[in-house]
């Protein structure tokens, strides 16, 4: 089961020199700054490759929060609430809610809509399903939230990636006819129309971080933290047999190809 506490933050200094924090480091905009860096495994060593040139950041010119602040702009606000996807008010404190979020419950119509007209509908779109307390011996999904990534900066001569996230909606409930309804036909046009085959893992969140989750509260890059091919993956529950020797649960998928087909013919 993941489980994730942000009180314990690392600080700037503490990652990219060893050094002791300052009261700079306290600040929300730096805080919360460090904290996207923090979740996606990054030191600020790694960004300066991808910051714009014009900001004229070094490692010494960020070597401790005081500098950090100093270099701190509008633009520089801008670029990672743009680049990691999340809510400039957030990254002020001036609001609790990181992410936005897609629309579309019910009205599939208007999910993919708001998903083309944000340019997600890209090839490198991911699909997962973070699920409440989730335990694959016995597949007990309940509770779940639906969270499409999409990778905005790979950063060269490493591994690492920069993905911005968004949940589809908030909780969703698996034993909710309309609710498995839509997602069912979300994956299969993911599994089938967008990405041939492609997987949507089930990554197991204990109650408290998928609450903060669901409430937009938590960044939600902290939830990859597991191998895609430890996890139990959803897409075997849209596939039929004849597509799919994974494809399980196909009861009632004809009713969810129709539907889906009544709302996408254009994606």
């Amino acid at each position: 089961m993941l489980d994730f506490n942000f009180t314990n933050l690392l600080n700037v200094e503490r990652i990219v020199f060893g050094k002791k924090p300052d009261k700079f480091q306290e600040l929300p905009v730096v805080r919360r700054i460090q904290s996207l860096l923090e979740s996606h495994d990054l030191k600020f060593a790694q960004l300066l490759s991808v910051v714009p040139r014009e900001w004229g950041w070094t490692l010494a010119s960020i070597s401790d929060g005081k500098s950090l602040l100093a270099s701190i702009n509008t633009d520089v606000l801008d670029w990672f609430a743009q680049t990691f996807d999340v809510n400039r008010a957030w990254l002020e404190e001036a609001s609790d809610q990181i992410h936005e979020s897609f629309s579309g419950y019910k009205h599939l119509d208007i999910f993919f809509n708001e998903l083309s007209d944000a340019g997600w509908v890209e090839p490198a779109l991911r699909m997962t399903i973070l699920a409440e307390d989730y335990n694959s011996k016995h597949e007990s999904l309940c509770r779940y939230a639906i969270v499409f990534s999409l990778p905005a900066i790979e950063l060269e001569l490493t591994d690492k990636t920069i993905y911005r996230h968004r949940l589809f909606e908030s909780v969703w409930d698996f034993h909710h006819p309309p609710c498995l309804m839509d997602t069912k036909a979300v994956a299969r046009w993911f599994s089938m129309r967008h990405n041939h085959l492609g997987t949507i893992p089930i990554i197991p969140v204990n109650n408290r971080s998928f609450q903060d989750i669901a409430d937009g509260r938590r960044l939600l890059s902290t939830a990859w933290t597991t191998g895609i091919g430890s996890l139990d993956r959803f897409e075997d529950r849209i596939l039929f047999k004849t597509e799919s020797s994974r494809a399980k649960k196909t009861r009632g998928l004809e009713e969810i190809v129709t539907y889906l087909n009544s709302v996408v013919s254009n994606y």
